[in-house]
């Protein structure tokens, strides 16, 4: 006989998290094979994140790259301070590299964006004014809309996952 789980219990909406001691916000970037656009990426986040007042972590994973990303963040790392730069041993895939980022994840709001420049860095204050809008939708100007997630088990976190 299998036993009984207790049943699903839905995050609490909104979330007091006046106690919080984290950042405002955390954009996690799986890394492989981006050399070409990574510093560029951090660096327009950054810009666009200090713009905007916010208190903010950029973790950037990377999944064992075959290029120099890993060697070009670590350069990073000494002239911006919210950078973080976690490195796997071998590649294990980018769905792994993304829950890595969002399990270090300090922010209140956890965004994830791929380090091809896509998306431009600076339409992330749009997103982040719509959540703390209490909107329940999220448009990206992009042929795919965002989604979005709610961890329970987090409840401080909302992330909207851009896809590419």
């Amino acid at each position: 006989m299998e036993p009984m789980r207790p049943a699903r219990q839905e995050p609490t909406t909104p979330v007091d998290d006046s106690g919080w001691p984290g950042l405002d916000v955390s954009v996690v970037i799986p890394v492989y094979g981006v050399e070409q656009t990574i510093a560029e990426l951090v660096r327009r986040l950054c810009g666009t994140l200090q713009d905007g007042g916010w208190s903010f972590e950029i973790i950037a994973v990377d999944d064992r790259s075959p290029d120099r990303s890993a060697e070009i963040l670590a350069e990073l790392l000494k002239e911006i301070p919210g950078l973080r730069l976690i490195r796997f041993p071998k590649n294990f895939g980018q769905h792994a590299a993304l829950s890595a980022g969002i399990e270090r994840a300090r922010g209140r709001m956890v965004f994830t964006i791929d380090g091809d420049l896509e998306y431009a860095p600076e339409d992330l204050p749009k997103l982040i004014a719509k959540f703390c809008n209490g909107e329940k939708t999220y448009a990206h100007p992009a042929p795919l809309k965002p989604e979005i997630r709610v961890f329970p088990s987090q409840p401080r976190l909302v992330l909207p996952v851009f896809f590419g």
